[in-house]
């Protein structure tokens, strides 16, 4: 049985949040991380080393959340994890919902890069491996902000996808849409795993799509 260090150590070695799920170097960020002043590094060392800095600190948030509560969780505790100083800390986030924050942004950063018409399916499957520490973050505030940050996320890549396919004026405006159908999508995501998670994410997807394409297509129709 995975043990809550275990677990940690999966999101440390680039598994989960922060880094690319699949074929590329743990060590290699999605897409240009901030330095502290929230703008991209233009040094390769020093862009290396935030993002292991990132990973970390995720991976100690995350063992955290195994073993209680996320209100109850203090940045002390997060550092003394990772072993990584308060002051490197602050440089990369203001509190630990921004860190929990950003681990939203890189997942969807990763999941994001291989399907054209959603995220959905990647995203579904990821947290399905995952959905024990779900329920784990669902006790407290953790899941919720999670699922906000997951929102704004989804909202801005779908908005991206739908500008792509608008040819003019659209019956719903793009920013709009783009939120409902990030809503949906969120909205799929929690029942699914609020009844455990029992259906496989094919059909949790097959249903999402089915629903979000048809929304598409009528907010997408001319004005």
């Amino acid at each position: 049985m995975e043990t809550p260090s275990d677990s940690g150590q999966l999101f440390r070695i680039g598994v989960s949040f922060g880094t690319v799920v699949s074929g590329q170097s743990p060590d290699r960020p999605v897409r240009p991380l901030p330095d502290a002043c929230g703008e991209p590094s233009g040094n390769k060392r020093t862009d290396r080393r935030s993002a292991r800095t990132r990973r970390l600190l995720m991976g100690a948030l995350m063992d955290l959340m195994l073993v209680k509560r996320y209100d109850a969780i203090t940045v002390q505790e997060i550092t003394d994890r990772a072993d990584v100083g308060r002051s490197t800390f602050y440089a990369h986030f203001t509190d630990k919902d921004a860190l929990l924050a950003d681990g939203a942004r890189q997942m969807i950063g990763a999941l994001a890069a291989g399907d054209a018409a959603h995220v959905s399916l990647p995203l579904l499957r990821h947290i399905g491996e995952r959905s024990e520490l779900y329920v784990v973050m669902s006790r407290g505030r953790g899941l919720p902000l999670f699922l906000d940050a997951l929102h704004r996320e989804l909202t801005a890549d779908y908005a991206g996808r739908l500008a792509a396919r608008a040819s003019g004026p659209s019956a719903v405006p793009v920013p709009l849409l783009a939120a409902m159908v990030s809503s949906m999508l969120l909205t799929a995501l929690r029942t699914w795993l609020e009844a455990g998670a029992t259906e496989p994410p094919e059909t949790v997807d097959r249903a999402f799509r089915t629903a979000a394409d048809a929304a598409i297509r009528a907010g997408l129709a001319p004005a």
